[in-house]
């Protein structure tokens, strides 16, 4: 049986704990709570066992702040729609102010990849309402996506980051949505395999 204080003083000691965690020592199981860094979680999960009088370590009340960081960049990119005009491959007002405040937003995505060593690709998929024939549709969708991830390789990033991808007008099946909404871009952040 180890005294509980010790164990903690010499966790924190081989693991700089940072201000934004709190960890304590029971009966063998240490209790971390608060959010931290993904590399200083990852050194934790590999070594804190190795402190005599740790045999568990309970993460449930500790948030990854770069897994975090990644989850809500990817959901902001995800939500940003970029609308076009009507039978064009031209940004509509309000497209062009999506797409500009996107690229701060794939930056902080891939800053958070990194520092989780994940790898991802950006689709741009690209809708044409369903006015014109299913080949002009496709084209024109193609056209948009092309559009975006061009604009998107101007601001700085890797072309190779992107994959452009037409998709045409939605199909009989699919629930119908508003004209404007299937005039647009939507982009979706894929982790590489």
């Amino acid at each position: 049986s180890y005294e509980p204080g010790l164990v903690l003083q010499r966790f924190t000691g081989q693991f700089n704990l940072p201000d934004s965690v709190n960890a304590s020592v029971d009966n063998g199981v240490l209790d971390l709570a608060g959010e931290a860094p993904h590399a200083w979680l990852m050194r934790v999960r590999r070594g804190a066992q190795k402190v005599p009088g740790i045999e568990k370590i309970d993460e449930r009340n500790l948030v990854d702040s770069d897994q975090r960081a990644y989850q809500q960049s990817q959901s902001v990119i995800e939500s940003a729609f970029v609308y076009f005009l009507p039978n064009k491959d031209n940004f509509a007002t309000e497209g062009f102010a999506a797409l500009s405040r996107l690229p701060d937003e794939i930056r902080r995505c891939l800053a958070a990849t990194s520092r989780l060593g994940l790898e991802v690709q950006i689709e741009v998929r690209g809708f044409a309402d369903s006015v014109g024939t299913e080949q002009t549709n496709f084209e024109l969708s193609q056209r948009r996506a092309d559009a975006v991830r061009d604009l998107l390789v101007k601001c700085g990033f890797e072309p190779s980051l992107f994959k452009a991808l037409g998709i045409g007008a939605p199909g009989a099946g699919d629930n119908a949505a508003p004209e404007q909404a299937e005039r647009r871009v939507a982009l979706n952040v894929v982790p590489k395999l």
